[in-house]
């Protein structure tokens, strides 16, 4: 039977510095399409794969004294930065995505009664590479 990871092990690190306060992060992955359909595919679209593209969505609670939080990712916006996502597989068995990427969005959320909270997304530039560590 296989084993779930809890995604409280789930860290996103940009320049090597752990984001503070996280509270969800998403990697996605995609091919673009190339539409190929012509006369000849009976009004079926056809495609072929095309570039291949990743990014990163981060949200995280403010805390101004966060040694990476809302201010410090702001900062680094139009910054190449690079980023690495530590997901913690097994007990013994660490897999690391990770890429260079460029901050193509924040922004923060404040409802009545709540916490503060900000959400990032950071579009990949080149190769995501997917290392493990045991």
């Amino acid at each position: 039977m296989a084993t779930p990871v809890n995604g409280t092990s789930v860290v996103l690190y940009i320049d090597g510095v752990a984001v503070g306060m996280g509270t969800d992060v998403s990697i996605r992955m995609g091919t673009s399409e190339i539409d190929v359909s012509s006369k000849d595919s009976a009004r079926w679209k056809e495609i072929l794969p095309g570039q291949r593209d990743w990014g990163i969505d981060h949200t995280a609670i403010v805390a101004f004294d966060s040694t990476l939080g809302m201010k410090e990712i702001y900062a680094k916006e139009g910054t190449k930065v690079n980023v690495r996502v530590k997901v913690k597989t097994t007990p013994t068995t660490t897999d690391y995505w990770h890429g260079s990427a460029y901050l193509t969005s924040i922004e923060m959320a404040a409802p009545m009664e709540d916490k503060l909270t900000f959400t990032c997304a950071l579009t990949g530039t080149g190769v995501l590479t997917c290392t493990t560590a045991t």
